[in-house]
């Protein structure tokens, strides 16, 4: 017993050490080496069992799904699933906006893993800007990924989803509001933060709800038609 509660300790510490022993505090290392190890869980919060993923993506959809498609206008639609893992909402997402949706994310090792359809595609990018001309997706659906993104590139990051969001089309954020320190691979920000960083959307809180008791927020809004950055 002993034995295993120090194997329990020890994993803890590996994967919330500081970012300076961080190989070249590179997240995105970081973020591939989780996934190899802990496959599509790796993208929950790790107080999740991995036989309690399914659900615990059920759940989410649940209460997902009908807040997006009361922000909808119109079908049709081409959306983004930025950050997608292993495609656990990219396909769902295709059929509620009832268009095509691309998945992408840093770890090709979670890519793998997302169920291919007629409606889907995957892409692994980089940090940087994103491989899609302005204005190219109707929806973007970012789900607790942002939280994963250091203040540093933050900006520049929610710039490029402004950017690649035609006018008028709907920004869709899930994030982590809990108050609580950030550690070296995830950043807490509250409600306020992620409403000004996702101004181009003029954003708004549609709902709460509580995941392993901390707060997750949902934020929607529409980018201004005379928007053409």
């Amino acid at each position: 017993m002993i034995s295993k509660l120090l194997g329990i300790k020890r994993a803890f510490q590996r994967w919330n050490r500081r970012a300076d022993d961080l190989p070249d505090g590179d997240l995105v290392a970081y973020w591939r080496r989780r996934a190899r190890t802990f496959g599509a869980r790796s993208v929950v919060n790790l107080a999740h069992r991995a036989d309690e993923l399914d659900a615990l993506t059920e759940r989410q959809a649940q209460i997902l799904f009908p807040l997006l498609r009361q922000e909808l206008r119109g079908g049709g639609a081409r959306a983004l699933d930025f950050g997608c893992g292993p495609g656990r909402f990219t396909d769902r997402l295709a059929q509620c906006t009832g268009g095509r949706t691309v998945g992408v994310d840093v770890a090709p090792e979670l890519l793998t893993l997302a169920p291919r359809s007629a409606r889907t595609d995957y892409i692994q990018i980089a940090p940087g800007p994103l491989p899609f001309r302005a204005g190219t997706f109707d929806v973007v659906w970012s789900c607790l990924v942002l939280g994963g993104i250091p203040d540093a590139g933050l900006v520049s990051m929610v710039a490029e989803l402004g950017r690649v969001l035609r006018p008028g089309g709907l920004m869709f954020a899930v994030e982590n509001t809990n108050d609580a320190p950030s550690c070296a691979h995830w950043f807490f920000r509250g409600e306020s933060q992620y409403l000004e960083l996702l101004s181009f959307c003029a954003p708004r809180v549609v709902a709460n709800y509580s995941d392993v008791g901390e707060r997750i927020s949902i934020f929607a809004g529409h980018k201004a038609a005379d928007d053409a950055r």
